[in-house]
């Protein structure tokens, strides 16, 4: 059931265009946020994105079916080529992943993290290029450089969107508007927790 889940997120939500995947789907068309046509939401948001490549590398690790376990491969080796596609010149990843050009959107840390530790995780078991080490270690020091501050014994970790998520208010509409007004926090658990993970993966290229 869990690669279900995986295949089903990949074959309802991800865009042909740019091989991204939406931040949700409604099966039955009926949240004023889906798509009439496709019960997607509009927007391409970093950190659920950034949750399902997360997800997937996890996974490989315990996955023993090799059939299943090639699925995944698939999955992630097509779904981490778009990401890397719209990565920073910075080495970070955007609020709205495929509108950095465009006014109010922002440079954010949990998904930044989230992707690097993907990245690096991936390429260390084996099932995405050597090359991918070094886009991850481009953004997990793009993260420190711009949203690590250490004070003494200890350190922030700023840049990060709050909770966001769809429906209950009208505001949470799926728009490029309402991901690019959510407030960023310092020292979110959303961003602390995949520096952390990121970090490890960090140190772990290094030392190998």
């Amino acid at each position: 059931d869990v690669v279900r889940q995986f295949v089903l997120a990949y074959e309802h939500t991800r865009d042909a265009r740019t091989g991204l995947l939406y931040h949700a789907i409604d099966e039955r068309r009926t949240q004023p946020w889906a798509d009439p046509q496709t019960g997607c939401s509009r927007s391409f948001w970093g950190r659920a994105l950034g949750w399902y490549e997360m997800a997937l590398v996890d996974t490989l690790d315990i996955l023993t079916d090799s059939t299943q376990r090639a699925t995944l491969i698939a999955i992630l080796r097509e779904t981490i080529e778009a990401v890397v596609r719209v990565q920073d010149a910075s080495g970070l990843w955007w609020q709205v992943l495929d509108q950095g050009d465009r006014a109010g959107n922002y440079l954010e840390e949990s998904a930044s993290a989230m992707f690097a530790y993907a990245l690096a995780k991936g390429a260390r078991q084996g099932h995405l290029p050597d090359e991918h080490r070094r886009l991850a270690e481009r953004a997990h020091d793009a993260i420190v450089q711009r949203f690590v501050q250490a004070h003494g014994n200890a350190v922030d970790v700023s840049g990060c969107c709050v909770g966001t998520g769809l429906g209950i208010t009208p505001d949470r509409d799926g728009s490029f508007s309402y991901y690019a007004s959510r407030p960023v926090a310092t020292n979110d658990h959303h961003g602390v927790g995949a520096f952390l993970l990121a970090s490890v993966e960090a140190e772990r290229a290094r030392v190998t």
